[in-house]
Protein backbone atom coordinates (compact mmCIF):
# COMPACT_ATOMS: atom_id res chain seq x y z
CA UNK A 1 0.00 0.00 0.00
CA UNK A 2 1.63 3.05 -0.74
CA UNK A 3 1.12 6.62 1.36
CA UNK A 4 0.48 9.89 0.31
CA UNK A 5 1.66 13.20 1.66
CA UNK A 6 -0.51 13.28 4.61
CA UNK A 7 0.46 9.81 5.37
CA UNK A 8 -3.22 8.04 4.02
CA UNK A 9 -3.15 5.15 2.31
CA UNK A 10 -3.71 5.16 -1.44
CA UNK A 11 -5.41 2.25 -2.77
CA UNK A 12 -2.95 0.22 -5.58
CA UNK A 13 -3.93 -2.50 -8.21
CA UNK A 14 -4.09 -6.17 -7.11
CA UNK A 15 -2.10 -7.84 -9.61
CA UNK A 16 -2.63 -11.64 -10.35
CA UNK A 17 -1.70 -15.00 -8.12
CA UNK A 18 -0.75 -18.47 -10.26
CA UNK A 19 -3.10 -20.51 -7.61
CA UNK A 20 -3.87 -24.50 -7.71
CA UNK A 21 -7.21 -24.53 -8.13
CA UNK A 22 -9.38 -27.93 -7.59
CA UNK A 23 -12.64 -28.28 -9.39
CA UNK A 24 -15.29 -30.83 -8.21
CA UNK A 25 -17.88 -32.21 -10.13
CA UNK A 26 -16.56 -31.93 -13.25
CA UNK A 27 -18.92 -34.17 -16.19
CA UNK A 28 -17.43 -36.57 -17.88
CA UNK A 29 -17.62 -35.17 -21.14
CA UNK A 30 -15.36 -31.70 -19.83
CA UNK A 31 -12.42 -33.80 -19.25
CA UNK A 32 -10.48 -33.04 -21.66
CA UNK A 33 -7.94 -29.88 -22.35
CA UNK A 34 -10.61 -28.25 -23.95
CA UNK A 35 -13.69 -28.90 -22.08
CA UNK A 36 -11.18 -28.32 -18.25
CA UNK A 37 -9.60 -25.29 -19.76
CA UNK A 38 -13.57 -24.19 -20.75
CA UNK A 39 -14.55 -24.24 -16.60
CA UNK A 40 -10.79 -22.98 -15.25
CA UNK A 41 -11.23 -19.95 -17.75
CA UNK A 42 -14.12 -18.94 -15.81
CA UNK A 43 -12.00 -18.32 -12.78
CA UNK A 44 -8.77 -17.16 -14.24
CA UNK A 45 -6.20 -17.88 -17.35
CA UNK A 46 -6.02 -22.21 -16.66
CA UNK A 47 -2.34 -22.47 -17.22
CA UNK A 48 -1.52 -26.37 -16.42
CA UNK A 49 -3.03 -29.35 -15.28
CA UNK A 50 -1.39 -31.00 -12.49
CA UNK A 51 -0.47 -34.97 -13.88
CA UNK A 52 -3.03 -36.88 -12.23
CA UNK A 53 -5.93 -34.65 -13.86
CA UNK A 54 -3.80 -34.55 -17.18
CA UNK A 55 -3.88 -38.84 -16.77
CA UNK A 56 -7.24 -38.88 -15.39
CA UNK A 57 -6.01 -41.09 -12.92
CA UNK A 58 -8.17 -39.39 -9.91
CA UNK A 59 -11.34 -37.99 -11.06
CA UNK A 60 -12.83 -36.86 -8.21
CA UNK A 61 -11.29 -33.74 -8.97
CA UNK A 62 -9.35 -31.80 -11.63
CA UNK A 63 -6.23 -29.49 -10.16
CA UNK A 64 -5.24 -27.02 -12.56
CA UNK A 65 -3.01 -23.88 -12.14
CA UNK A 66 -4.80 -20.87 -12.75
CA UNK A 67 -3.51 -17.13 -12.57
CA UNK A 68 -6.17 -15.44 -10.80
CA UNK A 69 -7.09 -11.45 -11.28
CA UNK A 70 -7.51 -10.94 -6.98
CA UNK A 71 -8.87 -7.66 -7.81
CA UNK A 72 -12.27 -9.93 -9.44
CA UNK A 73 -14.24 -11.57 -6.94
CA UNK A 74 -13.01 -15.16 -5.99
CA UNK A 75 -16.12 -17.60 -6.85
CA UNK A 76 -16.42 -20.55 -5.22
CA UNK A 77 -18.82 -22.46 -7.24
CA UNK A 78 -20.12 -22.22 -10.83
CA UNK A 79 -22.73 -23.27 -12.57
CA UNK A 80 -22.23 -24.96 -15.82
CA UNK A 81 -24.78 -25.18 -18.73
CA UNK A 82 -25.16 -28.78 -20.30
CA UNK A 83 -26.15 -29.65 -23.72
CA UNK A 84 -29.86 -30.66 -22.60
CA UNK A 85 -29.69 -27.97 -20.68
CA UNK A 86 -29.58 -29.10 -17.41
CA UNK A 87 -27.56 -27.21 -14.55
CA UNK A 88 -24.58 -28.78 -12.89
CA UNK A 89 -22.57 -26.87 -9.74
CA UNK A 90 -18.92 -26.94 -10.02
CA UNK A 91 -17.54 -26.41 -6.36
CA UNK A 92 -13.71 -25.30 -6.73
CA UNK A 93 -11.68 -24.71 -4.17
CA UNK A 94 -8.16 -23.13 -3.82
CA UNK A 95 -4.87 -24.34 -2.37
CA UNK A 96 -4.23 -20.51 -0.99
CA UNK A 97 -5.20 -17.48 -0.90
CA UNK A 98 -4.06 -14.11 0.42
CA UNK A 99 -5.80 -12.28 3.01
CA UNK A 100 -7.72 -9.22 0.57
CA UNK A 101 -9.13 -6.31 3.23
CA UNK A 102 -12.74 -5.95 1.77
CA UNK A 103 -12.25 -2.26 2.46
CA UNK A 104 -9.06 -0.81 0.99
CA UNK A 105 -8.14 -3.81 -1.42
CA UNK A 106 -4.90 -4.40 0.25
CA UNK A 107 -3.21 -8.29 0.99
CA UNK A 108 -2.81 -9.57 4.11
CA UNK A 109 -4.90 -7.94 6.30
CA UNK A 110 -8.74 -7.64 7.14
CA UNK A 111 -10.86 -5.17 7.34
CA UNK A 112 -10.36 -5.13 11.27
CA UNK A 113 -6.98 -4.72 10.97
CA UNK A 114 -7.24 -2.12 7.92
CA UNK A 115 -5.21 1.06 8.19
CA UNK A 116 -7.93 3.22 7.27
CA UNK A 117 -10.17 1.98 10.16
CA UNK A 118 -7.62 3.96 12.28
CA UNK A 119 -7.46 7.05 9.65
CA UNK A 120 -11.39 6.97 9.48
CA UNK A 121 -12.62 6.50 12.97
CA UNK A 122 -15.35 8.74 14.68
CA UNK A 123 -12.90 9.55 17.57
CA UNK A 124 -9.54 9.78 15.84
CA UNK A 125 -9.96 12.00 12.74
CA UNK A 126 -7.05 12.11 10.94
CA UNK A 127 -3.71 10.93 10.75
CA UNK A 128 -3.08 8.12 13.72
CA UNK A 129 0.56 10.32 15.51
CA UNK A 130 1.58 7.44 17.49
CA UNK A 131 1.19 4.31 19.34
CA UNK A 132 -0.56 6.19 22.44
CA UNK A 133 -3.25 7.22 19.71
CA UNK A 134 -4.27 3.56 18.95
CA UNK A 135 -5.48 3.09 22.75
CA UNK A 136 -8.71 3.69 23.92
CA UNK A 137 -8.24 6.72 26.19
CA UNK A 138 -9.01 4.51 29.62
CA UNK A 139 -5.98 2.53 29.16
CA UNK A 140 -3.54 5.45 28.09
CA UNK A 141 0.07 4.69 30.25
CA UNK A 142 0.43 7.65 32.01
CA UNK A 143 3.95 8.58 33.54
CA UNK A 144 5.13 6.02 36.05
Amino acid sequence: MKWNKVNQPQQTQLGCLLIWTKFYNVPPNYWTAKGLSHIASIVGEPLYADEATESRIKLKFAQICTNIDLSKPIKQDVQLRMNDLSLVEIRIEYQWLPKICSKCKALNHSEANCPLTYINHPHRKGVVSNDQDLLPPKTRITAL
